[in-house]
């Protein structure tokens, strides 16, 4: 467990007595700064993070994953940004080589991944086109999805 020193403005890995000591020290312990936080990230980017204002209606949940990862990654090219969904399906040359030789994996690759795609695409759509009608015939449209999977399969 890390417990906080209010001094260094630091996390401390001992237990409580070493920890209750360490706050005692005599001279006490220099303060330093240290702008990480315990979790991984600086306070300035922990200010952006929270300071961020409510999500534009028309923003999608890819815009928001981008906002963010650049804020806790502002280094990285904006290019490189990876898919905030696990598995994300990219069509690119390279991949589409992969299965050239052999339809049946690419086959199989289509029927357990097709559904997914499909529901993520509609998911976009009516975020950004249907937002107004879409509360009212998602339902509809998911029970549809479910039903459809099977012969997708």
């Amino acid at each position: 467990m890390r417990y906080h020193c209010s001094v260094l403005d630091a996390g401390r890995s001992s237990g409580t007595k070493a920890f209750a000591m360490h706050t005692y020290n005599d001279p006490p312990c220099q303060r330093k700064r240290n702008d990480t936080l315990l979790d991984g990230f600086s306070k300035a980017q922990e200010q952006k993070l929270r300071s961020r204002k409510k999500a534009d209606k028309n923003m999608t949940d890819e815009d928001k994953w981008r906002e963010i990862y650049l804020i806790l990654f502002p280094d990285d090219d904006v290019e490189t940004i990876p898919s905030p969904y696990y598995g994300d399906i990219l069509f690119d040359k390279g991949s589409l080589e992969a299965y050239r030789d052999s339809p049946e994996s690419f086959i199989e690759f289509a029927r357990r991944e097709f559904p997914q795609f499909v529901r993520r695409e509609l998911e976009v759509l009516f975020q950004t086109e249907f937002r107004d009608i879409g509360e009212l015939i998602r339902p509809r449209i998911q029970e549809m999805m479910l039903m459809l999977q099977p012969r997708l399969t």
